[in-house]
């Protein structure tokens, strides 16, 4: 299958933290926030862990990840455990550091403002079909203590960069990026889909091959429930489908397949006489079993 053309990566708006101080950092494609000097923002402090967290670039928008430390990472106020996209007047507190997130992008910042966002979004929600990817780093934790906090935090953003090269050259979008691993999609029904996203897998088991690290990724299609959030700021998805590629991940650690795709996948890749079956599975939380495949992608 020819390579589809490369596109740029849409670049992100301009944004910083400000810190209470006064100081402002700069927000690039990644940043690194701890107690270690390795890190872009390195501050001290008895509750703040050696990598204690990460912003990264996802889209047009930041998104803060905390790196299991021991004290968390608060975004207003509140523990986070998942990935969180910022918005303009976030604040964020890092042990006994606080930062406010700028990022002049037009996002409403006054409560009347918010309320109107709020109705928009309720409005925008809609069904759409989508491709789903989820891609995970096995045994993460063990990695970080190996290679060192300093290593392991390089490694993995140079890891998550090449990722998103991959999808995003490809029609695709990282919806969500974790310490360890991220959720990308490809949404609409355009007759070109499927090569696209076939090329992007080809092209992530190639990166897997060749990769420091050991990690696996799983594919799916289906409906998904897509509108904007006016807590994230971003266009959020939900729906049993959803869960169902994150459940397939977990299969795929418990067969110890490098690569899982579903049964829909498989159909609309027209990949049913190439796919070597992994045979009928139950996947928590859903009723009866279900057919997954592998590919060995050369």
């Amino acid at each position: 299958m020819t390579e589809p053309e490369s596109r740029p990566v849409a670049a992100v708006s301009p944004a910083s933290l400000l810190a209470a101080d006064g100081t402002t950092h700069s927000l690039g494609a990644t940043c690194s926030i701890g107690r270690h000097a390795s890190n872009t923002i390195s501050i001290q402090g008895a509750k703040v862990s050696r990598q204690h967290c990460h912003v990264y670039a996802v889209g047009n928008q930041y998104q803060l990840v905390d790196n299991r430390s021991t004290n968390g990472t608060y975004v207003n106020g509140r523990r986070i455990t998942t990935p969180v996209s910022l918005r303009n007047g976030d604040r964020i507190d890092v042990g006994e550091h606080h930062f406010q997130f700028r990022q002049i992008d037009g996002t409403p910042e006054t409560v009347d403002d918010l309320e109107t966002s709020f109705g928009n979004t309720m409005e925008a929600i809609r069904r759409e079909a989508c491709w789903f990817l989820v891609a995970d780093v096995m045994n993460s934790t063990q990695l970080a203590q190996d290679l060192g906090e300093e290593t392991f935090s390089r490694a993995m953003s140079q890891w998550f960069r090449e990722c998103r090269v991959i999808i995003e050259a490809r029609a695709g979008e990282i919806n969500k990026a974790t310490g360890d691993g991220l959720f990308a999609v490809w949404r609409g029904d355009d007759p070109a889909l499927p090569g696209q996203v076939e090329s992007a897998l080809r092209a992530i088991e190639d990166m897997r091959r060749r990769s420091a690290f050991a990690f696996r990724f799983v594919a799916h299609y289906g409906m998904a429930a897509i509108g904007g959030s006016a807590t994230l700021g971003e266009e959020a998805l939900a729906g049993p489908e959803v869960h169902f590629v994150f459940r397939s991940e977990k299969l795929a650690d418990a067969l110890g397949q490098t690569f899982l795709v579903s049964r829909p996948a498989v159909e609309e890749l027209g990949w049913l006489t190439t796919a070597l079956s992994l045979g009928r599975h139950p996947l928590k939380g859903f009723n009866g079993d279900f057919e997954f495949y592998t590919h060995p992608l050369s």
